[in-house]
């Protein structure tokens, strides 16, 4: 499995009890391969593919 360099950002706001975050990953959609294993019974390598550019936002609220 070849190396390869994915980039990600966070940023995140709070006010007072409240926090939002917001989450980008994989910013530039590179395809790479998140883990590899190999079938030793017909000595194949199995690849299997991260995910690609996504989002989250997310907001909590401190109770306590």
């Amino acid at each position: 499995v070849p190396l390869f360099v994915v980039i990600n950002a966070n940023i995140r706001y709070q006010y007072k009890i409240v926090t939002v975050s917001f989450h980008a990953n994989n910013i530039f959609n590179k395809l790479y391969n998140s883990y590899a294993s190999l079938n030793t019974f017909d000595n194949q390598e199995d690849l299997y593919p991260a995910p690609g550019r996504n989002f989250m936002l997310t907001a909590s609220i401190k109770l306590w």
